[in-house]
């Protein structure tokens, strides 16, 4: 199952070229139908991401597991809900997971991920696409519309990460050694899968608390992250040195560039977002002190360590965008590729 969730992507793609290039062997002629710039980029984006986020699920994971370690570990969380070693050494955290939850530990919530992933960067990619169609005609876009573009993307994806990125970090944070009796926290049980998670989420906070926990702080991450993403991406492709130095692993090696360059400027936010969304409805949304709650969260973690303690398993991050965007980007542009080149997307007017 495990197997499946990670390469089925691969999989379809690799089925996609085959009856593309049969299809052309026995006819010589185009596909017999054909999408448009923004379907296209829906189907490449959701390859992508899928088969980028699968192959580095374990360091998101460890990631996760490293920011919330110390926050529980201090007391600060639910009692109980993570037993983990604290430790500033990624390898040696690493070490600590595997031994108290094996390889089934940097797996929490893969299968939710890997679909929800999909999801994402289909629509990431397809409302980046919509919106530099709507704003320019230009072959070549300015880079005041592939901002705005960004933006645009960002702001919609924001809705649907929200949701996905919750039951996400509750999987991630759960441990072995938990207390199936535990009530002071419902939501973290061993034998959850992530469609019970979320309806236990949903029992207990409401479609609302579901759907809108870390809404501000999403937002605010996901847009200046898009746009740095996207934006750099494409600088980075359209220059000299892409085209004559790297060769055939531009795309993988810009990817990896925009992928770090991104994180490294939201990073803070996201650790934040984690914790607003592992505590949850009941202290954060419908309430008028919200924004004095991620404040709070904010002033405890700079007490504890100054700007350090916001970068707190960085390390995995940095090494899971590159490897994670550069995937996403050469799946995209290569399936974008296979669809043109077999006459299955239609050119814009």
């Amino acid at each position: 199952m495990l197997a499946a969730s990670i390469f089925c992507p691969a999989l379809t793609f690799s089925k996609l070229h085959h009856i593309a290039y049969t299809h052309r062997r026995s006819n010589n002629s185009p596909l017999f139908f054909s999408v448009g710039p923004s379907e296209a980029s829906l189907i490449a984006g959701g390859l992508g991401g899928a088969c980028g986020v699968g192959l580095s699920f374990p360091l998101d994971s460890l990631k996760t597991k490293i920011q919330l370690s110390s926050h529980y570990n201090n007391g600060q969380g639910s009692a109980g809900s993570f037993a983990l070693e604290t430790s500033n050494d990624p390898i040696a955290f690493a070490i600590s997971v595997y031994k108290f939850e094996g390889v089934s530990g940097f797996f929490n919530g893969v299968r939710t991920t890997v679909l929800g992933q999909a999801c994402i960067k289909s629509l990431a990619f397809s409302s980046n696409t919509f919106a530099l169609d709507m704003i320019s005609h230009d072959q070549t876009p300015s880079l005041k519309s592939q901002v705005m573009a960004a933006c645009f993307s960002g702001f919609v994806v924001s809705f649907l990460v929200v949701p996905l990125e919750r039951i996400k970090v509750e999987s991630q944070a759960r441990n072995k050694r938990i207390s199936r009796h535990d009530d002071e926290n419902k939501l973290v049980s061993v034998n959850m899968n992530e469609i019970k998670l979320a309806l236990a989420i949903v029992e207990q906070e409401g479609l609302l608390g579901f759907f809108l926990c870390g809404i501000g702080l999403t937002l605010a991450r996901e847009i200046p992250s898009y746009v740095i993403d996207f934006v750099t991406y494409r600088v980075l492709m359209n220059s000299l040195i892409a085209c004559e130095v790297i060769g055939p692993c531009t795309s993988l090696v810009c990817g990896a560039i925009a992928g770090c360059m991104c994180w490294v400027s939201v990073y803070p936010i996201d650790f934040i977002k984690t914790f607003v969304q592992k505590e949850g409805n009941k202290k954060i949304v419908g309430q008028v002190q919200s924004q004095q709650c991620v404040w709070k969260i904010a002033r405890a973690l700079y007490l504890q360590g100054g700007i350090r303690s916001f970068y707190r398993g960085f390390f995995p991050v940095l090494v899971r965008s590159a490897l994670s965007h550069s995937i996403t980007f050469w799946v995209h542009d290569a399936s974008m590729a296979l669809l043109e080149s077999y006459g299955i997307v239609s050119q814009a007017n």
